[in-house]
């Protein structure tokens, strides 16, 4: 950024400091905007996030989901996620979140937490869509274009993919009348054959 602002003609003078160090110190003199940027809608981020499985992304909206908080740390975007699941019912001891990319192996979530978020999230007319948007798409789109092609599932399953060493992992949503007129249809053509 230093760099940015020399080759733009703007003197910066000190070390480089860390937000989270002097957020909390008051400045002198009445701030000015130097740029601003505008980010694009949460739902194209989103969308990225979900489908490439982007990790910079997941720890930036972690840092951002609590809005009312300055600065906006790591640390408030875990209580705003406790919060909301136990406004939904689920117990602490269900779902630990270390960070928001899922890279740590100190996140935890059981099975019950999981299909209650998603159960949750599927009901809320405010989310559904744009949530299930955001997941990547069988045999079609972001990290399970290449998974479950040529069967049932393929354009059909709508699931974020999680791995780790010997692990690999989907949640998300099926619509099992597909599955099942996808495969009838399937086995029609293969007797024709």
């Amino acid at each position: 950024m230093k760099q940015a602002f020399e080759q733009r003609g703007i003197e910066v003078t000190g070390d480089a400091v860390d937000l989270d160090d002097v957020a909390a110190r008051l400045t002198e003199g009445s701030p000015r905007v130097l740029a601003r940027h505008e980010s694009p809608p949460l739902s194209s981020l989103a969308t990225t996030l979900m489908q490439a499985s982007h990790n910079l992304y997941a720890e930036t909206l972690l840092n951002t989901l609590d809005q009312n908080r300055r600065p906006r740390t790591a640390d408030s975007g875990r209580a705003a996620v406790r919060d909301l699941l136990a406004a939904w019912g689920i117990d602490a001891s269900e779902a630990v979140v270390a960070d928001g990319s899922g890279l740590s192996r100190h996140n935890l979530v059981t099975a019950h937490a999981l299909v209650e978020v998603l159960h949750r999230m599927h009901e809320q007319p405010r989310h559904a869509v744009a949530f299930l948007e955001t997941l990547p798409v069988a045999g079609v789109s972001g990290t399970l274009a290449s998974r479950m092609v040529g069967t049932a599932a393929e354009g059909n399953v709508r699931a974020k993919t999680g791995s780790m060493a010997n692990v690999r992992t989907l949640a998300g949503y099926v619509q099992p009348w597909e599955c099942d007129r996808r495969r009838e249809g399937r086995r029609i053509s293969t007797v024709a054959d």
